[in-house]
């Protein structure tokens, strides 16, 4: 499992027949501390809960397909599997959603609060 911050949506009328209705979402990899981690993926949200701007964790094959409902091998190569509302990291730290910080010169998608 991954985290990522959702950064936009995808429509896509021509598709796949399984992933008719699916919500497919433009996500950013991010790091447990926020810091962008490879390119942007294309990520299914089976449950449409997911909007830009929340924070997520997602799977990859072939798990991506067995988080998915009713055909067990939907192609996809990742889906949403949780909503992070806050991520504890270790002693001191708190992550929580919806803020961002300056981090290493690379907007991150966490607020940080020291936590002692």
């Amino acid at each position: 499992m991954e985290f990522g911050v959702v950064i936009g949506t995808v429509v896509a009328t021509i598709k796949d027949p399984s992933l008719v209705g699916a919500l497919l979402l433009v996500v950013q990899p991010v790091s447990q501390t926020g810091q962008k981690r490879g390119a942007p993926i294309i990520v299914v949200d089976p449950d449409h809960n997911a909007g830009v701007g929340d924070v997520i964790i997602f799977v990859h094959s072939p798990d991506a397909s067995m988080a998915f409902p009713g055909d067990l091998w939907a192609p996809i190569d990742a889906a949403v599997v949780g909503i992070v509302d806050e991520a504890n990291i270790g002693a001191d730290i708190t992550l929580y959603t919806g803020q961002s910080f300056e981090l290493e010169g690379e907007t991150a998608f966490w607020k940080l609060k020291q936590t002692n």
